[in-house]
């Protein structure tokens, strides 16, 4: 019988793929395909932690037990500013985001290296048809300040932000950066790379025209 990864050589490897995706090259061959398999169930089983209470933070009620998630580089320590107001550095829900972004990017890494077949498109990266095509619509976001420089999840502070994102998204094949997307790849894409979760509903009535500043048209220069 094949011996098994323990709990903390399987967040060992996990967090080594959260902060070098290449990695994977190395760890397809120092541990089987069993092994593998333990490292992709942990990184989803974060995912539907961070996914389930982010929902909860966001009204909707979902009994949930105790949860050890992994480290999170976002210090929700309170912070004394000259005047004497306290302020959190970041919330909890800016963590839930965090969670969701890189366990959905180890999902990813994981599931790339098994068989291939046809499938919905679940990312921004899957979505963009080439490689400048993504960098110059990350940098853009960037930009604007719609999304963080580092994790890409969408700002939430202003109003309508679940709207405007799902607007830029439905955008995108029209300004020539991705294939035309169904409203479930919308829905995949607004959480896998933008830790936002967003309803059908909201993803079938949004409309490009929203937005005040409209998504630039792709130009290779």
């Amino acid at each position: 019988m094949t011996e098994l990864l323990t709990k903390k050589e399987i967040r060992a490897y996990y967090d080594r793929l959260i902060h070098k995706p290449g990695y994977i090259i190395s760890l397809k061959k120092r541990i089987n395909d069993a092994k593998r398999e333990q490292v992709l169930t942990y990184a989803r089983e974060v995912n539907r932690e961070a996914v389930l209470r982010i929902e909860r933070e966001n009204g909707f009620f979902h009994p949930v037990k105790p949860y050890n998630f992994p480290p999170c580089p976002l210090s929700t320590n309170l912070v004394t500013l000259p005047n004497g107001i306290k302020l959190d550095t970041f919330t909890y829900k800016d963590q839930l985001k965090y969670w969701i972004v890189t366990s959905g990017n180890v999902i990813r890494i994981l599931e790339g290296n098994v068989k291939k077949k046809l499938k919905n498109i679940s990312t921004l990266e899957e979505a963009c048809k080439g490689e400048k095509e993504l960098e110059s619509l990350k940098a853009w976001f960037i930009k604007m300040g719609f999304c963080d420089p580092y994790t890409l999840v969408w700002s939430t502070e202003k109003k309508g932000a679940k709207q405007s994102l799902s607007g830029y998204l439905k955008d995108l094949c029209k300004k020539k950066y991705s294939v035309k997307l169904k409203d479930q790849e919308i829905k995949d894409i607004a959480k896998n790379s933008f830790g936002i979760v967003i309803s059908i509903d909201t993803i079938k009535l949004a409309d490009p025209g929203i937005n005040t500043i409209p998504l630039p048209a792709y130009t290779d220069d």
